[in-house]
């Protein structure tokens, strides 16, 4: 049975640690077609917007707050992005929500994710205030909230204080049943992958230790040299293949891990009145663009 994510409530969605990948794009499918903010702690911008398009969702209805970019250094200008310098910068970060949620244009707002935002809190309990604040302002307005965080974070003090003020707090992996399955069928592949590599691992040993004495080929006796030399060859495929199992099950996982330099970023010196004038200026003319929308 589906769930669904109700317009006007705010939620605190769990994502499954192993199936994060899947959960986060099933929060993404179920707002489709509203106007959302994206707010990304862990993955640049441009890599959501890649994965969202080859998932049949559609980027042109999500603006982002991007947290990530400039501490990677892969900030570009995009119509459709707002930079912040790191998910530590509080207070450049809570503008750019402030002018957000002050157009009343978004539908939907998904935070991703508290369990990032705790690792940047370097001032006792800054990053509870914000999300307490931020959950608060979002209920104030009637819009739909989204605040994501890891299963393995639930019992994180920030988490539990979250649960205090969310409307709800659901468990996304039991939302669709094809999330389960898509899983079971990539440990499938991955598992078939490495029972490969280990019978080849496997053969190739036993080929070592118990040479085959009256292989005949047209050429004559097949060496001893020649056959170490194949059953070297085996180890090696078997090796290749194991990590090509390792690379599907890596590659289809839009992990939330943040580079953790951004830790050592400082926020830009800038104004608190200059900044919220050039975010609010950066969301106009991006409301304005995509008025049809609206």
């Amino acid at each position: 049975m589906r769930g669904v994510l109700e317009p006007g409530k705010v939620y605190l969605s769990v994502l499954g640690n192993t199936d994060y990948a899947q959960c986060l794009l099933e929060v993404v499918h179920q707002v489709k077609g509203n106007k959302v903010c994206f707010v990304t702690l862990n993955k640049p911008a441009d890599t959501l917007e890649h994965e969202f398009l080859v998932n049949n969702v559609t980027p042109k209805h999500i603006f982002f707050i991007d947290t990530v970019s400039r501490g990677i250094g892969k900030a570009r200008e995009r119509e459709n992005v707002l930079y912040v310098s790191s998910p530590g910068s509080f207070t450049e970060l809570s503008l750019a929500i402030a002018e957000v949620v002050r157009t009343g244009a978004f539908d939907c707002i998904i935070f991703d994710s508290i369990s990032t935002l705790s690792i940047f809190d370097t001032h006792g309990n800054a990053a509870e205030r914000f999300v307490s604040s931020t959950i608060q302002k979002t209920k104030s307005l009637g819009k739909m909230g989204v605040f994501t965080c890891l299963a393995s974070d639930m019992n994180s003090q920030i988490v539990q204080r979250s649960c205090m003020y969310v409307d709800k707090v659901v468990n996304i992996s039991s939302f669709r049943q094809s999330i389960e399955e898509k899983k079971l069928h990539r440990l499938m592949i991955v598992g078939s992958f490495v029972g490969l590599a280990l019978l080849g691992f496997v053969s190739s040993f036993v080929s070592v230790v118990q040479m085959p004495s009256g292989f005949v080929v047209a050429s004559g006796d097949m060496s001893a040299s020649w056959q170490e030399m194949l059953a070297v060859g085996a180890a090696l495929a078997a090796l290749v293949v194991g990590m090509f199992g390792y690379f599907i099950h890596h590659h289809s996982q839009l992990q939330p891990v943040v580079d953790m330099k951004l830790k050592r970023i400082e926020p830009e010196r800038v104004h608190a009145q200059d900044l919220r004038k050039s975010f609010r200026a950066k969301i106009k003319r991006w409301v304005e663009k995509h008025s049809y929308l609206f």
